[in-house]
Formats: structure tokens, C-alpha cells, sequence
């Protein structure tokens, strides 16, 4: 079985392309993508509970977003990489880590695949990607005069694997059965697979001689939004809208389609979305 085009095919359709064939910047993103409510959520409290880390260990996080997991593990490790291609998302981690009082994280931007390990980075004691797996294994490359994206999920765990001295933790979510999103990505002419792709993940590493743990985790929530202006902009992140009348009818189905629960935005109908936490010791 090629896990690795399995992964291809699955991270293709959760990861936005602009028009020259690149990794869209996140820095358009802004808040939409993670915003404040992400800090200290139920998913934040269930990470902590399961990556082990001591006062004496460092730890490096790839895809650190706006430091939703590096500010609480600076706290109780060593000190702490968050490692971004966004600079919006790195901008709001150092203020993340302000209001905390925290100053024992150090910064770097960059893309996980252009990083040399032990030149641009030292190698941590621990290494953690949380949700952002699929954009940190996809590879630019050249076709025919044309950029591209292919994906190197074998690549990216092997060089996860080599930064790490002591544990490595990968998370992954799994949407489910969520028909609006499925609903959305059809009227705007997208592609939408729910399969939960860390089983690529856990194959990839058995092939490779890593024999993971794995735990499935309940967040007991679906989607979830601070305002509509947050879900709106997220969707035409999404889905790469442009025009004014793909965002009149986008706002139209959102409307139609979310509603509010416990202060948040969420669907009106679909499943809890849940996380798939997979970890292993170095050998």
C-alpha cells in the first residue's frame, strides 16, 4: 500500500494553493484560522495531559501557529522553538507569550521542508506538530515551468524523527461526518474527504521501524467560531474565493448553516471533532 499518495491525496484537499501553485500564506489568515479561544480550550488541557515534558527538556514545535501549545509548554520545559512559515502567526504568539509572561521561547520563521536540522535548528529533546501536518509535509517543485505541490509524508516523519533526542508527538484531527463543510465545498465546486488520514500517519512510521502509540480523543465539540466575521473569513480562505458574489452567497450558507452554542458559532448539525494523538519514543 503508498501511504504516502493516500496522504497526497487527503492533505491536498485540507491545504489552500494560491494561483502560482504555492502554499497560500497564512498571514492572509489572520484571525480567522486560531483565534484567542484556542488558548487554554479543552484541547489545549488534553495536549498538556498527554506530552511529557520536564523543566529540564526543550521542545520544539513545528507549525506552532499562534503559540497555542509552545506558550503553556514554555512553562514546564526548558525553553521552547515555535517553528512557523506565517509571520501574522509567529507575531501572535511573541504577544501571546507576553501577556503570559513567558521568555523562554525563541521565534523562527521558516518552512519545515527548507529548515536543515542542527544548521538552522538544534536537535530538541522533544518535537511536537499539532494539527499541521499536512501543511508542513507539502513540497513546492517545478513542473513543466509551473509550481506545484506533491506531498512527502515519509520525508517529513523521518526528519521529525532526526530533531528529536527523546520523544516525538504528532496530533491529528479528524473531522467526521460533517455535511455542511461537505455541502460547502460542493456548491463552490471543491473536493471534500472526511477519512481520518493519521492511519496514514501510524502506517508510515510502522514501514519506517517506528512503532507508535495512538489514542483517540473526543473533543466533544464540533467546529466552532468566535463571530461570523471569523467563519466567513475562514471559508474564503477555504476555498479560495475571490469575487463578491462568491462571498454574497458564501455568507448566504453560512447563515443558513451555523448556529450558536456556548458563546461560539458552531454547525447545525455534524460530528464532534476528534483528535488522534500519536507519539514515540526516540531509540
Amino acid at each position: 500500500m503508498n501511504w504516502n499518495e493516500l496522504w497526497q491525496r487527503s492533505a491536498s484537499l485540507f491545504v489552500v494553493v494560491d494561483e502560482r501553485g504555492s502554499l497560500k500564506d497564512w498571514d492572509e489568515k489572520g484571525s480567522h484560522r486560531l483565534g484567542r479561544f484556542s488558548r487554554g480550550s479543552h484541547f489545549v488541557k488534553e495536549a498538556l495531559r498527554r506530552i511529557k515534558v520536564s523543566r529540564s527538556e526543550t521542545v520544539l514545535d513545528v507549525g506552532s501557529g499562534p503559540g497555542t501549545l509552545a506558550v503553556p509548554l514554555a512553562k514546564i520545559s526548558k525553553s521552547v522553538t515555535a517553528l512557523d512559515m506565517s509571520e501574522e502567526m509567529l507575531s501572535r504568539a511573541r504577544e501571546y507569550a507576553r501577556e503570559e509572561k513567558v521568555d523562554n521561547i525563541a521565534f523562527f520563521k521558516g518552512k519545515w521542508q527548507d529548515v536543515i536540522v542542527g544548521k538552522d535548528i538544534s536537535i530538541h529533546d522533544v518535537v511536537l506538530v499539532s494539527r499541521s501536518l499536512e501543511m508542513i509535509s507539502a513540497v513546492e517543485c517545478e513542473d513543466q515551468g509551473k509550481k506545484r505541490l506533491k506531498w512527502d509524508l515519509k520525508g517529513t516523519l523521518i526528519k521529525l524523527n532526526e530533531a528529536a533526542k527523546k520523544r516525538v508527538y504528532i496530533i491529528c484531527s479528524i473531522f467526521g461526518n460533517q455535511p455542511y463543510e461537505e455541502k460547502l465545498y460542493k456548491i463552490f465546486g471543491g473536493e471534500y474527504d472526511s477519512k481520518p488520514n493519521y492511519i496514514y500517519v501510524y502506517n508510515t512510521l510502522y514501514d519506517l521501524g517506528i512503532y507508535a502509540n495512538v489514542e483517540i480523543v473526543d473533543s466533544g465539540m464540533g467546529r466552532r467560531y468566535g463571530s461570523f466575521e471569523d467563519a466567513l473569513g475562514d471559508w474564503i480562505w477555504r476555498l479560495n474565493l475571490n469575487s463578491e458574489d462568491e462571498i454574497r452567497r458564501l455568507r448566504y450558507y453560512l447563515l443558513k448553516f451555523l448556529t450558536e452554542r456556548n458563546g461560539f458559532l458552531t454547525w447545525r448539525v455534524g460530528s464532534n471533532i476528534r483528535w488522534a494523538f500519536i507519539w514515540w519514543e526516540r531509540k
